[in-house]
């Protein structure tokens, strides 16, 4: 009873602070000044300097064209980003706090690959870019089917993302194929023809493109990684039925790594990259030798530069690394339950260009016939023009005149 009487007064309070919080801004929108120069961006909730919004971020500070505009950045934590206060035109506000208000009210733009707060709601001058975070293989948003841990019904879920589509300007569509998918997801009434729908690729991306063997050499060096091993990247998405109260949700290994390095030889190495809601419960020092944790490791495309191949599942991270059209594998041991019971998913990776394992024994073998048998044949390249059809380093600029107008 103890326990409840606590929970109910911290939801209580919570409530109350977010009704505050609504009104505060809801003063700030109609009373402060807009800059209609000033973009502020938001990365997942303000968790880290990455994404979409990084990307975009750079392309529009380093463009002579948009040499007038003004930058803020949303932080969880502004000590973590407090190395953009040096960078031109930009400084960094803290989640929540009066200035972040402030910075949302004052700004032309808002940029996210994420959810706002419930309790930003953009003014009819205001244009709000959601770029989200990811290519879905699985259902997202609205769409999706799970329940999730706290008990948020697949109904109220809905109900916030359609709140949230309320809000957009322009939700980014990165190929045609995912414009049905994204119209969905967030419940634009118009569905796939709805104007707000922007045509664009990632600006995330464009590494995958410019990359060169210094680089790779370079992050090699910069992740301590040997030369003349194998390098495999492991990128597993998260389960929603694992989950432990008070904890969250828990990556649940389904490999024995030792098994698996002894079928691999000591020619490979594997870098696992968890999923970030999973995080701090991944616990891989029992490998060392073998298993690299990069899971904390911001910067995906890193890893992806300095792997040989890619072992995934339901992630989006597999539409991303066919960009650099090298070997992947597809490690299905749950599909029927992810897929059917438990998530929901838009696309079969059985159809996808590389090779398939379902079962823990098969996996090793698939990874050695991926290295040395797959190629950018006509398949992949068929998977490519229908996933990534618009990603390249013209991907940032081509957002950009969509949405920002040039400086005067």
């Amino acid at each position: 009873m103890i326990r409840k009487g606590l929970g109910f007064a911290v939801n209580a309070r919570k409530a109350t602070l977010r009704t505050f919080r609504r009104l505060i801004f809801a003063i700030l929108r109609t009373r402060t000044k807009r800059r209609p120069q000033q973009i502020i961006f938001e990365s997942r909730r303000g968790s880290g300097y990455i994404c979409n919004p990084r990307d975009l971020y750079e392309s529009l500070r380093d463009d002579p064209r948009y040499s007038s505009y003004t930058f803020v950045w949303v932080a969880q934590k502004p000590k973590k980003l407090a190395f953009l206060q040096k960078c031109p035109r930009t400084r960094v506000v803290k989640r929540h706090s009066y200035d972040y208000l402030v910075a949302f009210a004052q700004s032309k733009y808002w940029v996210a690959n994420h959810m706002l707060a419930d309790y930003i709601f953009p003014a009819k001058d205001q244009v709000y870019l959601q770029t989200w975070h990811g290519k879905p293989i699985k259902r997202i948003a609205a769409d999706s089917a799970y329940t999730v841990a706290k008990g948020t019904t697949g109904r109220e879920r809905r109900k916030k993302y359609q709140r949230d589509a309320r809000k957009l300007s322009w939700l980014l569509a990165p190929a045609p194929v995912f414009a049905p998918i994204m119209a969905a997801a967030f419940g634009l009434k118009d569905g796939a023809d709805d104007s707000r729908l922007l045509s664009a690729g990632y600006p995330r991306n464009v590494s995958l493109f410019t990359y060169t063997d210094d680089d790779i050499a370079r992050l090699k060096e910069k992740f301590d990684l040997p030369c003349g091993k194998k390098i495999v990247l492991y990128t597993p998405t998260w389960r929603p039925g694992k989950h432990e109260k008070g904890v969250g949700y828990i990556y649940h290994n389904p490999l024995d790594f030792c098994v698996l390095k002894e079928e691999l030889g000591d020619e490979y190495i594997l870098l696992f990259r968890g999923h970030n809601l999973e995080a701090q419960s991944v616990d891989l020092a029992e490998y060392q030798g073998f298993v690299r944790d990069m899971t904390s490791v911001e910067d995906v495309n890193e890893l992806y530069l300095v792997s040989d191949v890619m072992i995934s599942d339901y992630s989006g991270t597999v539409f991303d690394y066919a960009n650099l059209r090298r070997p992947m594998v597809y490690y299905l041991f749950d599909w029927h339950e992810y897929s059917v019971e438990q998530y929901g998913t838009y696309f079969d990776p059985h159809t996808f260009p590389g090779v398939v394992a379902e079962k823990e024994e098969e996996l090793a073998e698939a990874i050695k016939t991926a290295i040395s048998t797959i190629t950018y044949d006509e398949d992949y390249k068929a998977f490519n023009e229908k996933f990534n059809p618009w990603e390249g380093v013209g991907a940032p600029k081509k957002l950009m005149e969509q949405v920002f107008p040039a400086s005067e």
